[in-house]
């Protein structure tokens, strides 16, 4: 027994780990993973699947370990990074001009004022596009036993309509 506890005090004490304060230095990181996407000189691309990915600049990546053709890159919270969603489809009209869901015609357009009282013209409610970046992440081991937490920025994007007017 003794022989196996020296054994492994001798492997906790021979890896190589940062410093508390080079850690904190460093501060917080993730690692994004994918597959090779055409990018620019100076900056990596990285498919997330479905039409997604991921584009940084070379000089923002810490470390890059490879497996079954899938690269995982670590990088520093906040990098920036530009997100790419792509989707093929068919346009086709749509019954609301909006593209809001629940909306119909009539609360798209509106007679001003309303009644006997006269009014004006129609009022347009517009609905904007909204987007944001979510997040997904996961932890993945890797065949040589490292945990990596892995995450993959998403770009949402929905049609946002205000409240009719009154």
């Amino acid at each position: 027994m003794s022989d196996l506890i020296s054994e492994l005090a001798a492997a906790c004490h021979s890896a190589a780990s940062a410093s508390d304060g080079e850690k904190i230095t460093a501060g917080e990181s993730l690692w994004l993973s994918g597959r090779p996407v055409p990018t620019e000189r100076g900056f990596i691309g990285l498919s997330m699947g479905d039409g997604h990915a991921v584009i940084i600049d070379q000089t923002a990546v810490r470390e890059v370990e490879k497996e079954d053709g899938v690269y995982f890159v670590h990088v520093q919270a906040g990098t920036s990074a530009l997100i790419r969603s792509e989707v093929v489809t068919t346009l086709r009209g749509t019954s609301s001009e909006c593209g809001c869901s629940g909306a119909s015609d009539d609360s798209l357009a509106r007679t001003a004022g309303g009644g006997t009282t006269g009014g004006g013209g129609p009022v347009i409610i517009q609905c904007p596009l909204v987007c944001r970046v979510d997040q997904s992440c996961s932890f993945v081991l890797t065949k040589t036993g490292r945990l990596l937490r892995v995450c993959v920025p998403m770009l949402i994007c929905r049609r946002e309509c205000p409240s009719q007017p009154a």
